[in-house]
């Protein structure tokens, strides 16, 4: 019965853990005919959020998210690219992704043992994304 207290007590734990928050900079702007490009960086602070992912922006709408990552909400977000690292080297325990239908960052736990019938399972709410470079097209 203990056991099952202590478990239970460490599940309300990690289900109440502050979500990330993103804060994302921008490196370059490129103006096109129709759209604009921005490539930045993403840093995030807090823990992830299971089953589901965090928002970048204020919300997990489109207007914020444009708002972060194009650096302004009166565009709108095209398309969303993020990188496993800001430097290219290899992520060590996670790799996170860009959910275009929930306008949410979704990560998942690298495998210890990779294969062809290896899971990837998503990341625990302890974990803490590392930081990605994004490209976003914005119009």
């Amino acid at each position: 019965m203990k056991a099952l207290l202590a478990a239970l007590i460490v599940l309300v734990f990690i289900s109440c853990a502050d979500a990330t928050t993103w804060t994302c900079t921008k490196d370059v702007q490129v103006v096109q005919e129709l759209y604009y490009e921005v490539v930045g960086v993403c840093t995030g602070s807090g823990n992830y959020t299971t089953g589901g992912g965090d928002a970048i922006g204020a919300t997990a709408t489109m207007k914020d998210t444009a708002a972060a990552v194009c650096h302004s909400s009166a565009q709108t977000l095209v398309d969303l690219l993020i990188t496993p690292s800001t430097d290219g080297s290899a992520v060590v325990n996670m790799v996170c992704a860009f959910d275009h239908t929930n306008f949410k960052v979704k990560c998942s736990l690298t495998p210890t043992t990779p294969g062809p019938t290896t899971a990837i399972v998503e990341a625990t709410a302890a974990a803490v994304p590392t930081p990605f470079r994004f490209r976003a097209v914005c119009k």
